[in-house]
């Protein structure tokens, strides 16, 4: 697998797609799935080669996000595969009491950026911090991406950044997850492998970010001795 994600047989790309609807629940990865699994039924039966990143928004305090200009559905998959995520195109999902219209997206390939973080990694098992970082340094091992530089960043109380997402009736905990100093091929492998479970619904989607050099290697971080 490490081979493959460093070398792909095929192309990889990033569908961004700009989004007509007003307003979606923050916790939205789950229902956003099963709506585009309905939409597509061909979608639920992928189990590899692609990924999506939940929608970001404007909190309104209500347990819910308004949707801006910026908003936008990410989606990664193979070459192969793209023409299946273009038929969302002008599609309309249900998603409870909201709505949402795809329209066309851009198409982007994966770039390489030095640091990237996912807003919420999640790993069977692994709900403390440090052996939750444990785990995640093994799965960039395997996919023999550089774990040196791996951590939980802090979130506004200077705690571990934990995080969960509801699946069915439960909640499933994980953590924010940042990598630093990636080397190019690194940082598109983990950008087209992602890490951890729930891929499909949000989690362990990397994207590139700035940390201020204040903040860098605040959160816990795994020791490599």
């Amino acid at each position: 697998m490490s081979n493959s994600t460093k070398d792909p047989t095929s192309p990889y790309w990033e569908l961004r797609y700009p989004l007509i609807g007003t307003s979606l629940p923050t916790d939205h990865g789950y229902r956003l799935y099963s709506a585009i699994s309905h939409q597509i039924s061909a979608v639920h039966k992928i189990t590899t080669n692609w990924s999506m990143a939940t929608i970001s928004g404007q909190p309104n305090g209500h347990r819910e996000i308004v949707l801006t200009e910026n908003s936008r559905l990410r989606i990664r998959t193979s070459q192969e595969q793209l023409p299946l995520f273009l038929q969302l195109v002008h599609k309309r999902l249900e998603i409870e009491r909201y709505s949402l219209v795809f329209q066309p997206p851009d198409i982007h390939p994966i770039s390489p950026a030095p640091t990237l973080k996912a807003r919420l990694v999640v790993i069977k098992g692994f709900q403390e911090p440090e052996p939750f970082i444990q785990a995640v340094k093994y799965q960039l091992q395997k996919l023999e991406i550089d774990d040196s530089n791996v951590y939980i960043p802090n979130n506004n109380l200077s705690l571990p950044d934990r995080k969960a997402i509801k699946v069915h009736e439960h909640k499933v905990v994980g953590f924010s997850v940042v990598v630093d100093k990636l080397d190019a091929l690194d940082s598109i492998a983990l950008q087209i492998a992602g890490c951890g479970g729930k891929q499909k619904m949000g989690c362990g989607f990397f994207t590139s970010v700035s940390i201020p050099n204040n903040e860098q290697n605040t959160g816990t971080q795994s020791s490599n001795a």
